[in-house]
C-alpha cells in the first residue's frame, strides 16, 4: 500500500510570511543553526493567526543567554491552536519542554540526531558501507533516551547512502539540502552564502554562513519507505 507522506514547507525566521502555501499540509517555522536568528515571539503569533495550517516551531542549539527567548516562543506555541510541535536541536530545550511545556510535542532535530552526512560515504571507494548507514539511533541508549523524553518523531538529512532506521520512531526528511558540517561563527566572520568545490568531492558544497550543505534531489528508497513527512525548503537559512 502506498504510504501517505505529509508535505511541510520550511519558512525561515527571516522569510516573508505572505507566500503561497496551498500545496503543503504543514508549516515549519524558525531556525536550526543559530540562536541569533530565533524569531520573535510576536512573529510566531502572527504566523499562527495568518495561516490555517498546523505549524511546527523549529529551534536551534542555544546559548544560556537565549533560554528566555525560547521560553517566550514556547509560551506562544502553548496557547496557539495550531502550534503543537517543536523541533529541538538542544538537550536543554528538550529538558525545558519536559519540565514546563508537556503539552507540546518534541521532535528530535537533524542536528541533535547525527548521521554520516559526508557525501564520500556513498562513493565506491568508501570501504565501510555498513558504518555509513549508522545514525545516533543506532545507539540503543540514545534511542531510549529520546523515548523517555517523549520524542516519537526524528528528523533526517536526505543523505545519498540512506540510513538504517529503527521502527520505534516516525521520520521526517529535510529536502533537498543535506547538512555536512556546522560552522563556528565569530564576531567578524563572513556570513554570506557561497559555493565551494572540494577537490575530494563530486558534489558542490553550499554554505549559508552557518553550515555547509550539498544538494540531493533523489530520496533513497530505504528512507522513503519509512517517511511520514517531507520538509521542503527553498533556501538554506
Amino acid at each position: 500500500m502506498k504510504r501517505n507522506i505529509e508535505r511541510a514547507r520550511f519558512i525561515a525566521s527571516s522569510e516573508n510570511l505572505n507566500i503561497d502555501l496551498s500545496k503543503f499540509d504543514r508549516i515549519y517555522f524558525g531556525n536550526e543553526f543559530t540562536d541569533t536568528l530565533l524569531p520573535r515571539a510576536e512573529r510566531l503569533k502572527r504566523l499562527s493567526n495568518l495561516v490555517k495550517k498546523d505549524i511546527t516551531l523549529v529551534t536551534p542549539f542555544i546559548t544560556q543567554s537565549k533560554i528566555d527567548n525560547i521560553a517566550e516562543l514556547l509560551e506562544v506555541a502553548k496557547v496557539s491552536d495550531n502550534v503543537s510541535e517543536v523541533v529541538v536541536n538542544d538537550f536543554g530545550v528538550l529538558r525545558l519542554m519536559n519540565r514546563k511545556f508537556k503539552d507540546l510535542i518534541p521532535i528530535a532535530g537533524r542536528i541533535l540526531v547525527k548521521q554520516k552526512t559526508d557525501p564520500r560515504h556513498y562513493y565506491e571507494s568508501y570501504s565501510n558501507k555498513e558504518s555509513s548507514l549508522h545514525t545516533s539511533l543506532s545507539d540503543i541508549g540514545f534511542a531510549n533516551f529520546l523515548k523517555k523524553n517523549n520524542v516519537k518523531m526524528v528528523e533526517l538529512n536526505n543523505t545519498l547512502q540512506g540510513a538504517d532506521l529503527p521502527a520505534d520512531f516516525s521520520y521526517s526528511l529535510h529536502y533537498p539540502h543535506v547538512i555536512v558540517a556546522l560552522k563556528r561563527i565569530y564576531a567578524n566572520a563572513e556570513r554570506g552564502s557561497f559555493i565551494l568545490q572540494h577537490e575530494c568531492m563530486k558534489e558542490k558544497l553550499l554554505s549559508n554562513g552557518y553550515a555547509f550543505f550539498y544538494m540531493n534531489k533523489t530520496i533513497n528508497p530505504a528512507i522513503k519507505s519509512k517517511l511520514d513527512r517531507i520538509i521542503f525548503s527553498n533556501r538554506l537559512s
